[in-house]
């Protein structure tokens, strides 16, 4: 009687079963393929084919579990009927994956066929560097950053994947809001003394975001300029709701660690015709090799 027994409830389980189908498509309606269903609880699972069309045998009270990279789960109990349509929505962790590629487009980072990398504005803003370009430091793979010099404000040199020229420049491009700026930093007259580059410029606390193209294709339509690489720079706007003001703010104070060794026994000039000569600085040379500073007399010239 027993074995009776149980080999009726299983007989009557395998008669409640059936063949669920449908179609599963995205928030624009358009079939989605690859989307994994589910019996939740049990090991039973199929795919929806290329038209999004699907198929799977469940029985009533069961639920199917929908799942796609970039939507969100859905769950559809499994009543008396057979077909079952599910649109699934966008997914929030999503919308957090779409970069600004060249010329301010917007798209889906797995949908780019070239190299690309987000630094948040939040993490550009937490390093307190006055320069933008050394606060690149540690934040995106293949980006090196080096300093020219300890002092204050001096360039920064940026290196995406290494170096591509011997005699030009090896500096990526940058473009603010699609507008491509100068970065570029020169030495003046002085020897020792290092220029900031223009990037110093861009205030941290109004990025939004920053994206960092690395492929070839995303350079094409920045041109030559762009061989070594492109820094996107998505600037903050205004946005709905209530006004918030934000305030930030900070100082900074720099010693000098050692000063150098300097002679204080010969004045300014050169030897002319053998003899230690005086140039004064109306003659625009730098030796500091002249006379002695003891044997010379002000005669009333003014080199001011």
């Amino acid at each position: 009687m027993l074995t009776l027994f149980l080999a009726l409830i299983v007989q009557m389980s395998f008669a409640q079963e059936k063949t669920v189908s449908g179609t599963v498509t995205d928030q624009d309606g358009l079939p989605l393929p690859g989307v994994n269903i589910v019996v939740e609880g049990t090991t039973s699972g199929t795919q929806s084919d290329f038209d999004g069309n699907y198929a799977i045998k469940a029985s009533p009270g069961q639920t199917l579990l929908f799942t796609y990279v970039g939507q969100k789960d859905e769950r559809r109990a499994i009543g008396a009927g057979n077909t079952i349509n599910v649109q699934m929505e966008e997914d929030a962790e999503a919308l957090e994956e779409v970069v600004v590629t060249a010329l301010g487009i917007k798209r889906k980072s797995r949908e780019l066929s070239y190299a690309t990398q987000t630094v948040d504005a939040e993490e550009i803003a937490n390093t307190n560097e006055v320069n933008l370009a050394t606060a690149l430091a540690a934040k995106a793979a293949g980006v090196q950053v080096t300093g020219s010099s300890g002092s204050v404000g001096a360039s920064t040199n940026i290196r995406i994947r290494g170096n591509t020229s011997i005699n030009r420049t090896n500096s990526p491009l940058f473009v603010v809001d699609g507008v491509p700026i100068d970065n570029s930093s020169s030495q003046n007259g002085v020897g020792g003394v290092d220029n900031s580059n223009r990037a110093i410029d861009i205030n941290q606390n109004d990025i939004a975001s920053m994206e960092i193209l690395k492929g070839i294709a995303a350079q094409t339509l920045y041109g030559l300029r762009a061989a070594n690489g492109v820094i996107l720079i998505t600037t903050k706007s205004g946005q709905e709701g209530k006004p918030r003001v934000t305030v930030s703010s900070n100082v900074a104070f720099s010693n000098a660690n050692q000063f150098p060794d300097l002679q204080q026994e010969y004045a300014q000039g050169r030897p002319v015709g053998g003899e230690l000569t005086w140039r004064g600085p109306d003659t625009a040379e730098g030796f500091s090799w002249g006379p002695a500073i003891s044997s010379l007399e002000f005669d009333g010239s003014d080199y001011a």
